[in-house]
């Protein structure tokens, strides 16, 4: 896992000093994940005009034993800004839509662990690899400063169009507390 983050961290590096002379480009870390999971939220955007942009949000699971059962997720998304002036790139609120592609291993309890005197009966847990597809939305808002860095926060979710697996949620909710800078 050390590789996939060290690896993630050297191309992110490289994007950003190949783009100092640009200022429709932005790249974000969600703070939120990174303390809660621990967990590696990257996210990538590039901007159409002042009033929409595209891009993508990659997530890592750094905790085998995370509450969420995804391991990975590349989500591509375009974005709607609601504002009134064109002073600064997505400096306002905006509507996200989303589709994502999400892998991951999810554990299904068949017998209980029990106790019956000095004798524990086993519990029998299946792993299950699933990759599934969804589709969602996200609402936010986005600060931006005079030095082009960024401070974001969002809430959304997403629905699996694919097959349930393990917990058999159908959907999931989408968390952003983000710091970033536009280059």
């Amino acid at each position: 896992m050390k590789n996939y983050l060290i690896l993630v961290l050297f191309i992110f590096g490289l994007m950003t000093s190949n783009a100092q002379d640009l200022t429709d480009k932005e790249y974000r870390l969600n703070v939120f994940e990174l303390i809660s999971g621990p967990a590696l939220g990257l996210s990538y955007e590039k901007f159409w005009n002042s009033q929409s942009s595209y891009g993508v949000y990659t997530f890592i699971n750094l905790n085998k034993e995370s509450l969420r059962d995804e391991n990975f997720e590349v989500a591509p998304y375009v974005r709607f800004y609601f504002k009134e002036t064109e002073y600064l790139y997505g400096k306002s609120l905006f509507l996200e839509l989303f589709t994502s592609f999400v892998s991951g291993e999810a554990y299904t309890i068949d017998d209980i662990l029990f106790y019956d005197d000095d004798y524990s009966y086993p519990s029998n847990y299946d792993e299950n690899k699933f990759n599934r597809l969804a589709l969602g939305a996200m609402v936010g808002k986005k600060w931006v400063n005079k030095s082009n860095v960024t401070f974001e926060t969002g809430i959304g979710v997403g629905r699996y169009l694919s097959g349930s697996v393990g917990s058999g949620n159908t959907a999931y909710p989408r968390l952003h507390l983000s710091i970033g800078k536009q280059f």
